[in-house]
C-alpha cells in the first residue's frame, strides 16, 4: 500500500486516470457496482468539482490496521477458547482466572 499510492490525496479525475479508465470505456461509478449508495456518493463528490481528494493511502492503512485487529482477535479466540460458554460466571476459580486473563488480552 505504501508503494502504490501516494501519500497526498487524489481527486475523483486523479483516480480516473490512474486506473486508465478512459481507455477501459469505464467511469468510476461502474466500479461501485452493488454498492448501494456507491453511485450517488460519487456523484456527489464529482458536484464538489476537485474541492475534496480523497485520502486513499490513509484510508487504506487504516482499512489493514482493522484487519490485523480481527485476525488477532481471532487467533486470540482459537487459541485460548477450546469451550463454548467460556463466558460462563458459573465455571470454577481457575476458570474465572483463565477467563480474566483472556479478556485482558482482548483488551489490548
Amino acid at each position: 500500500t505504501m508503494d502504490l499510492l501516494n501519500n497526498e490525496s487524489y481527486t475523483i479525475e486523479q483516480i480516473e486516470d490512474d486506473l486508465e479508465c478512459d481507455s477501459l470505456g469505464i467511469t468510476l461509478e461502474d466500479l461501485l457496482v452493488g454498492l448501494k449508495t456507491g453511485k450517488r456518493v460519487m456523484g456527489n463528490l464529482r458536484k464538489l468539482e476537485g474541492k475534496y481528494k480523497l485520502p486513499l493511502q490513509q484510508r487504506a492503512l487504516h482499512v489493514y490496521g482493522e484487519a490485523n485487529r480481527v485476525r488477532n482477535f481471532r487467533d486470540i479466540c482459537v487459541n485460548n477458547f477450546d469451550d463454548e460458554n467460556v463466558f460462563d460466571n458459573d465455571g470454577d476459580e481457575e476458570e474465572l482466572k483463565t477467563n480474566d486473563r483472556i479478556l485482558k488480552k482482548l483488551g489490548k
